[in-house]
């Protein structure tokens, strides 16, 4: 097996050719690529999301909540339009059911870091530094009016 073909989900004769699983919201996203506009939606008779495009062909298939259904029946049945019910079993998932926020697709660790423009960073840094001055300044005040007499500096 390639290892494109590894990376490939296949509900029934759908081959999907992205697989992203997110254990936040305990959901599968299935998509066919090409990536397309959706501009269609609708539900399979177990209450999966199906997004479609203008001409009608499955772009991407959502199972929620994935791992939920998957413990509690032991398999996952889906029917796609027009398609016999296919049911997904816990050995066919569990490949799949990976956090892809902690693992990408071919099994290296994501490296996910918010980069902001440098003067962004340099806007933010002196705002907390005049923050932190006033925060000191206000508590040099407070502690010069609640000290006796004698121990006050000024």
């Amino acid at each position: 097996m390639e290892e494109s073909d590894q990376k490939r989900f296949a509900i029934g004769d759908v081959t999907f050719d992205r697989v992203r699983y997110s254990a936040f919201v305990d959901e599968l996203n299935c998509w066919i690529d090409p990536p397309r506009p959706i501009v269609e939606y609708d539900e399979t008779p177990e209450d999966h999301n199906l997004r479609f495009d203008a001409d009608g062909g499955l772009v991407q298939f959502f199972i929620y909540p994935a791992r939920h259904q998957l413990e509690a029946d032991g398999e996952i049945r889906v029917t796609l339009p027009g398609r016999p019910t296919v049911v997904l079993t816990r050995e066919e998932l569990e490949p799949w059911m990976v956090d892809s926020d902690e693992r990408s697709l071919l099994g290296e660790p994501r490296r996910r870091r918010l980069r902001f423009p440098r003067w962004m960073r340099r806007r933010e840094i002196a705002r907390e530094e005049r923050e932190m001055q006033r925060r000191l300044e206000q508590a040099e005040r407070d502690a010069q009016r609640y000290l006796p007499p004698e121990l006050r500096t000024r």
